[in-house]
């Protein structure tokens, strides 16, 4: 791949490459498109001549343009391996204030062999505004790298800010403060290793100081702007730009020709064959030629096309496949794609100037030369022809020379009409054709005829007698004076002479070269500014003559500078002027004519608006500020430039005097005022003394918010700021936050102003003089009850300690002593609930009583605390069956026996208590013979005999 200098794109102004002299070299090999130079201008800005003949010149123009304010390649250079050209590069607005009417430099077209590649095309750095003199450049490491790679290496800068820096084996140093208004510099990079010459450009960033230590940051965000991708060992290196973090994956590259007329390019390998929903993507594509879809085949964009002849010959893209939801790169592919000539374009006769005219003589033998055509055709199969529209009966054409010849002796007719056009003959398909044209041939003698139908020129008013200038061309090219002289063979030659009205003018003229020449200077102040003459050229055989326009332009040099009317200005204004306000109304003046003048100055609280051409109105441009300037005066200075080229530039003192304005506040000494009391504080003891300054320096008083419960408790002396207790202090208060007014007297100023106030907070802490302990005042009475087997953490009873102190001396925690039946009692540290830790079972306690016992602390220094024990009652609940004293009971009765005869007794137990405890007796099995008391168990025999 060929280097190419690439346009950088930003918000940061940058400057021109080259100097006087200074020698560019192109490879052979270069591509249409390749950027040779940026020139620091547009195209309309700025031309370039090279110096020599005017066949020099058609030559350039043939090779190399000015597209985007870049310099370069226009067409197939190969064969024209080895040319050297020296041009200048004309700067009609003088673009930007560092570059220069005229600039010269060489372009050498040298072997691909002997063009030394460098690993960048553009080198960035970052440098401080604040910088001194000897510190290294930052960013340049990959530079350092190529300067110490191999012995045989030397560089060296050139340019306009190169003379600010040096070039050593550690980078890049500052020798020279940098100028104040730089944002950035751009100078160029010329290295040789002994086989070969290349160059780059160095762009160096100046940042601004509060950038401070981000300048890695600042760097970062620099390089976000440009393409952050290189190829290394076919790894690509990307910058992640959310994250900076450094992402390594392996990339396949894939390398094929295609022909220019082509649209589908190739089709690469899915990560995941048969995955439709993977995310693929042109993630690099200088041109924005291509696109990709979900199967991975690349294609021409629509719209786009390929083309060999006027459009990049070779493309490098990037393609990337993503996971379908977009986290994961899966794969990426470098394509480097070449364009392959197709025989698609057709030739144009490139004869100048128009109307094509040509003379021969009365009598003319057969096979005399009239006329040559020439024609270009890009493509490079091309084998072009010259024929005739029509057959003609006097002229024939050479198809291979282009060149008009006479087929018999001509009449003595006045004129002959000759169409022809070019043709590419190894074209198939449709025939490639040029326009027909048309060769008027003349018999006789013919007068000269121009190569531009009217010229302009401009020249400054320095310029001396004798001094030459360039004429231009309607469309602002350079174009030399120059007239074909149709009697050349026979002798004749063309004189020029630039005449005014109809006399010759005595103040321009036009040398045997074609170009202008001054014959006295000029002085812009006093001359005219537009010179509209004529020039005209004579054959010296034939006597005749032609003429066309020329209009000179004066241009003014800036010779004087710009001046103030008065050398300081004074003004007097209150503080709190308004931004946007007028202060005063400055003026200079500039002998030069038509100069606009343009205002600045050192002081950002201020600008200057201008009001004319000479005339600027100051302004409040930021808040002033009578109290923080210790001479209560801004001096700063004011500036005026001109237009001109170069600038011209002047200062003068400014003097602003403030009067005080009761604009401030008063400001608290203390940001953060607290203050601690006991509660047992004797009624007028003091508590705080509040200060407050007022930046005007007017008194300040004190007052409290309008608070009647802060006033019964505490009082403040308005002249002193003291605040004093006046009255006991509530117990069941434990902090006041007293709201403060300051407010100023006015004194200051003689303007009549609002007094001004500002308000602040004391946090007043009050905290116990005795600290006492925490007590269980009810302990006594607690008698809580729950009943058996509910479950885990059903509540109990909640037990309460009382403690008189204030704040943290008064909050009390719960604990549950161990030991005290904490197997089955817990208790919350806060609230002091006591619950079950498990179900309990009455039964299987020796006693229907439990005894817990808890402790309660507070939180003083040191902490108090008290104990309560207290029996807690489990309840019974109805759950165990009656037991019988014995499995089976057995007894006897008499046949005899009467009626309501004991038999036996039963006896049945239960192991709850109360009520739940009471039995029951009856029959399980329903006899008439016997009966059982429900209550006691005894069962008789009641059954009675008839």
């Amino acid at each position: 791949m060929c280097l190419e200098l690439l346009l950088f794109v930003s918000f940061i102004f940058t400057a021109t490459i080259f100097k006087d002299n200074f020698e560019l070299t192109v490879p052979s090999n270069a591509k249409i498109g390749h950027i040779i130079t940026k020139l620091g201008c547009l195209e309309d800005d700025i031309s370039i001549i090279p110096e020599g003949s005017p066949l020099d010149e058609q030559l350039f123009s043939k090779l190399f343009s000015i597209e985007s304010g870049n310099l370069v390649v226009k067409s197939d250079i190969s064969l024209y391996e080895g040319t050297y050209f020296l041009v200048s590069a004309f700067s009609n607005n003088n673009c930007f204030s560092n570059v220069g009417n005229k600039r010269t430099f060489g372009i050498f077209i040298k072997n691909s062999k002997d063009y030394m590649q460098l690993e960048k095309r553009i080198y960035h750095g970052v440098i401080p505004k604040s910088y001194k003199p000897g510190l290294l450049v930052e960013g340049l490491e990959s530079l350092v790298g190529l300067i110490n790679s191999d012995a045989q290496i030397s560089c060296d800068i050139h340019g306009d800010s190169s003379n600010l820096f040096e070039l050593v084996s550690s980078g890049i140093k500052l020798i020279s403060k940098l100028p104040i208004e730089s944002k950035a510099l751009y100078f160029s990079l010329q290295c040789t290793n002994g086989k070969g010459h290349g160059h780059a450009g160095i762009h160096i960033t100046v940042a601004d100081d509060n950038h401070g230590n981000s300048l890695p940051q600042f760097r970062n965000s620099l390089s976000q702007k440009t393409n952050v991708a290189v190829q290394q060992d076919n790894l690509i290196q990307s910058f992640d730009q959310q994250s900076h973090r450094r992402v390594r994956r392996q990339a396949v590259t894939r390398t094929l020709s295609v022909l220019e007329d082509k649209t589908d390019i190739l089709t690469l390998e899915s990560p995941q064959p048969g995955v439709t929903t993977l995310l693929w993507s042109i993630s690099s594509d200088d041109t924005g030629t291509f696109i990709v879809n979900n199967l991975g085949k690349v294609s021409v964009k629509p719209g786009k096309k390929l083309d060999y002849d006027f459009g990049p010959r070779n493309y490098n893209i990037q393609v990337q496949v993503k996971s379908s939801d977009g986290q994961q790169v899966l794969k990426t592919y470098l394509v480097d794609i070449s364009v392959n000539d197709v025989n698609d374009e057709a030739p144009q006769i490139t004869n100048h100037p128009i109307p094509y005219q040509a003379a021969v003589e009365t009598v003319s033998s057969i096979g005399t030369l009239v006329y040559q055509l020439s024609a270009y055709d890009p493509d490079t199969t091309a084998d072009v022809k010259f024929y005739l529209d029509a057959p003609n009966d006097n002229f024939d054409v050479e198809p291979n020379t282009g060149w008009i010849k006479t087929k018999k002796t001509l009449s003595n007719s006045n004129s002959f009409v000759v169409r022809a056009y070019a043709q590419d003959t190894a074209a198939t398909g449709a025939e490639q054709k040029s326009p027909i044209v048309t060769v008027t041939v003349y018999t006789g003698n013919l007068k000269p005829q121009f190569n531009e139908t009217a010229y302009q020129a401009k020249v400054q008013e320095t310029n001396q007698a004798d001094q030459t200038f360039d004429t231009l061309s309607l469309d602002g090219n350079i174009s030399l004076v120059y007239a074909i002289n149709f009697q050349k063979k026979l002798g004749g030659t063309t004189t020029y002479t630039v005449l005014d009205g109809t006399s010759i003018s005595d103040k321009f003229k036009i040398d045997n070269d074609g170009k202008g020449v001054m014959l006295t200077s000029l002085n812009y102040e006093t001359d005219p500014k537009t010179f509209s003459l004529t020039i005209q050229a004579e054959d010296s055989y034939s006597q005749l003559k032609s003429t066309v326009p020329l209009t000179v332009f004066l241009e003014d040099k800036n010779e004087f500078d710009p001046t103030f009317t008065l050398s300081t200005y004074t003004a007097r204004v209150p503080e709190d002027l308004a931004i946007g306000q007028s202060i005063l109304t400055v003026t200079a003046n500039d002998e030069d004519l038509n100069s606009v003048l343009s205002f600045w100055v050192s002081e950002p609280l201020f600008r200057v608006v201008s009001l004319s051409s000479n005339e600027g109105q100051l302004q409040v441009n930021s808040t002033l500020d009578y109290d923080r300037q210790t001479s209560h005066r801004y001096e700063f200075d004011i500036y005026v430039k001109d237009n001109g080229v170069p600038s011209r530039t002047s200062q003068a003192k400014v003097l602003i005097d403030l009067t005080n304005v009761n604009d401030e506040k008063p400001q608290f000494q203390d940001d953060n005022m607290v203050t601690t009391i006991k509660d047992n504080i004797a009624s007028g003891t003091d508590v705080y003394l509040v200060q407050a300054v007022d930046p005007d320096g007017d008194k300040v008083t004190y007052s409290f918010e309008n608070n009647a419960n802060v006033k019964d408790i505490f009082q403040i002396n308005g002249q002193t700021g003291q605040i004093t207790v006046q009255g006991s202090v509530p117990p069941n208060i434990d902090q006041y936050n007293l709201k403060i007014w300051a407010t100023d007297d006015g004194s200051c100023c003689t303007a009549s102003r609002p007094n001004q106030r500002q308000e602040s907070t004391v946090t007043v802490n009050i905290v116990d003089a005795v600290n006492t302990k925490p007590s269980f005042t009810d302990c006594s009475s607690y008698r809580p009850k729950v009943l058996e087997n509910e479950a885990a953490g059903t509540s109990v009873f909640t037990v309460s300690a009382t403690d008189n102190n204030r704040g943290d001396n008064g909050v009390v925690e719960y604990f549950a002593v161990t030991d005290s039946q904490t197997v089955y009692f817990t208790i919350n540290q806060t609230t002091g609930e006591v619950t079950t830790v498990m179900s309990l079972d009455r039964e299987s306690f020796g006693s229907r009583y439990l005894f817990f016992t808890v402790r309660a602390v507070d939180k003083g220094q040191p902490p108090g605390d008290d104990y309560c024990t207290f029996p807690i009652t489990i309840d019974d609940k109805n759950d165990n069956n009656p037991e019988f004293g014995a499995a089976q009971y057995a007894g006897n009765v008499l046949k005899t026996a009467v009626a309501n005869t004991v038999v036996m007794t039963v006896k049945a137990t239960d192991k709850d208590i109360g009520i739940n405890a009471d039995v029951t007796y009856t029959k399980a099995v329903d006899t008439e013979y016997f009966n059982i008391d429900t209550n006691t168990g005894v069962i008789t025999y009641w059954w009675q005999r008839l």
